[in-house]
């Protein structure tokens, strides 16, 4: 994927503290990353999660999403955006509409 205008921000699922560790005891902050997955053999649980969030801190996403007001319910992180839409800094846009409703859903219902 090619960044055109990287804004950085923290991946969502970092900050609700989740991670995936996959098949062979790697570690990674999101179920579609490639390039930042730890191995549980090589390293502490603590030195890789340190390594995650460091790199979330740091992980480009659009300018759109940036700014989005409902950018705390949304779950697009950098490699799902690359994904989705072919580009690190794309917007999809069904993550918005997920977004929107959810924000709906627990304003109505004040969760």
């Amino acid at each position: 994927c090619i960044i055109k205008n990287p804004v950085f921000m923290r991946v969502l699922a970092f900050r609700k503290r989740l991670f995936w560790i996959n098949w062979k005891g790697e570690i990674s902050g999101c179920g579609m990353e490639d390039d930042q997955q730890f191995s549980l053999d090589e390293m502490s649980f603590a030195d890789a999660w340190e390594k995650i969030t460091t790199y979330s801190a740091e992980a480009p996403l659009s300018e759109e999403c940036a700014v989005c007001r409902y950018r705390e319910f949304c779950p697009v992180c950098a490699p799902a955006a690359c994904y989705e839409t072919g580009s690190i800094d794309g917007t999809p846009e069904y993550l918005c509409e997920y977004s929107r409703i959810t924000a709906w859903i627990l304003n109505k219902w004040r969760i």
